[in-house]
């Protein structure tokens, strides 16, 4: 399968993630709370996640199917087990990922993509932990982690992602809001001209207590919208992935390193692949 290359990497970070968290690593260790995290990969959300620029780091994906927090169905603890068995040659590994569980995968992209926010899967603690160092550590770490939208002059509250942070296929943005006691609503409107453009959105707030809670997804063209109170919520946010119509997929591989392939930069340009 000329595609599963870049996803090595990642199912190899997958399954070394598990052995942090088992049992026989904290045995043998005599430690707890350790995690390898995907720092690169929160630094490059707006790019295409696993096939796209940081293949090592993007397990996340993996963990969320694994996980499967919100209840979809065909995923869960076996899924990537059955990702390796019943892949066809040179199938397109979110076709695979959609044919298997059953599920729509835009819709799948979406409900990950809203987890990020907060980091809200099973080891939400210790990914936190880490997250806030880096941001601790300097603040060049929450700019590239969060997107800042730029807000428009003609419109009074409407706003646009930055041309630099606009995903690509399958790409997220995490937008912080600064949110006042109340409703949060935000309505999405898509802005290019190209054709099976597509996102899923959802806001996102999560409380003092460290407990996340979701608006129902939306696309361009909805609104949404959540409660938000300052006196047990913490922060909000808006997240933004994008979904594009199976039809304009750019299916892509990594790069061959050792001369000329179909995924180099000199056949496949990184600028020739479509932001959203």
């Amino acid at each position: 399968n000329k595609y599963v290359s870049s996803w090595w990497e990642a199912i190899a970070n997958w399954y070394r993630e598990q052995f942090l968290y088992s049992d026989y690593y904290s045995q043998w260790a005599n430690v707890n709370g350790i995690t390898d995290f995907f720092e690169t990969y929160m630094k490059n959300l707006c790019f295409t996640p696993i096939l796209g620029r940081d293949n090592y780091a993007s397990w996340a994906f993996l963990q969320y199917l694994t996980e499967n927090p919100d209840g979809l169905k065909g995923y869960g603890s076996d899924f990537v087990k059955e990702l390796m068995q019943q892949g066809k040659r040179n199938e397109y590994p979110y076709e695979e990922i959609e044919r298997i569980s059953g599920e729509d995968i835009k819709d799948t992209l979406g409900h990950y993509a809203k987890r990020l926010a907060t980091l809200d899967l099973a080891h939400k603690k210790d990914y936190t932990a880490r997250l806030n160092e880096l941001t601790q550590y300097h603040p060049w770490n929450w700019g590239e982690i969060y997107t800042v939208l730029d807000r428009s002059t003609a419109d009074e509250n409407y706003y646009t992602v930055p041309t630099e942070r606009a995903p690509q296929q399958f790409g997220l943005n995490i937008i912080p809001l600064k949110a006042e006691k109340g409703e949060v609503k935000a309505s999405l409107e898509g802005l290019t001209n190209v054709a099976g453009a597509d996102w899923r959105a959802c806001l996102v707030v999560e409380s003092k207590d460290k407990v996340t809670r979701y608006s129902s997804l939306f696309k361009a063209g909805e609104t949404a919208s959540i409660d938000y109170s300052p006196e047990s919520d913490s922060a909000a946010y808006l997240v933004v992935t994008a979904t594009p119509d199976k039809e304009v997929w750019q299916k892509i591989g990594v790069p061959w390193a050792y001369g000329e392939g179909e995924f180099d930069e000199n056949n496949y340009p990184h600028l020739s692949k479509t932001r959203y």
